[in-house]
């Protein structure tokens, strides 16, 4: 059951982060707002990870290289993407960078 919740989540997540990217592809520029993207890696993995322990290795290895990709990209290209413009005052604010 939680496991179909699981994939469910997955799909829905996959989607919104698809239109997003889309809609708003300003934010993948912006490393304050694009280490959301971390996300979808995260939920590769905890998705491959409840498949592997199910037995589901074919699965769950395309996860665990979607999962690898993701975060490979995100994290080589985010630091040299020049940032949006930081003010003094939003330098203190959190970025998102706590994800890695």
């Amino acid at each position: 059951m939680l496991l179909a919740i699981a994939a469910a989540s997955f799909a829905v997540l996959l989607a919104a982060s698809a239109w997003r990217a889309a809609a708003f592809l300003a934010d993948l520029r912006c490393p304050g707002r694009a280490f959301t993207c971390f996300a979808f890696a995260a939920a590769c993995g905890v998705l491959g990870d409840r498949l592997a322990s199910d037995g589901h290795r074919y699965p769950a290895a395309a996860l665990a290289t979607a999962a690898l990709l993701a975060w490979l990209a995100l994290t080589c290209l985010l630091p040299r993407t020049p940032g949006c413009p930081v003010t003094h005052a939003a330098s203190h604010r959190g970025r998102g960078s706590w994800y890695l």
